[in-house]
């Protein structure tokens, strides 16, 4: 399953990425990077991470909605999912990336103006 990571600009200057699978479904997002290399470093993490299935952290909101984390080996945390409202939506989730994060794409699209039109 071909998907893709997408290395995306803020609006305030810092650099993410998500994980795309190829029917265009968002699987996973980043945290905000400062810079871009830290972006670039946390799709290398979530790729070995992933490899190793160690790396699901699941969890629930304060209003039962389902969701994970993925922290790289020192705690931090990489990213997390969007909310699901039932184990196996999250649980097709995570198959999901595993099927897709090792030969994913890394598609830089930090050269998009995010502000719009001049």
């Amino acid at each position: 399953m071909a998907g893709k990571f997408e290395l995306t600009k803020t609006e305030n200057g810092h650099y993410q990425f998500n994980l795309i699978d190829s029917d265009g479904r968002l699987l996973f997002t980043s945290e905000a990077y400062p810079h871009k290399s830290g972006a670039q470093d946390g799709i290398v993490l979530l790729r070995e991470r992933v490899a190793h299935f160690i790396c699901f952290e699941r969890k629930k909101t304060s209003t039962n909605k389902l969701y994970y984390v993925i922290r790289e080996a020192g705690g931090q945390v990489i990213g997390s999912s969007r909310r699901y409202s039932s184990i196996p939506s999250l649980e097709s989730n995570i198959s999901a990336i595993r099927k897709c994060v090792s030969d994913a794409a890394v598609v830089d699209a930090t050269e998009i103006s995010t502000s719009g039109p001049s």
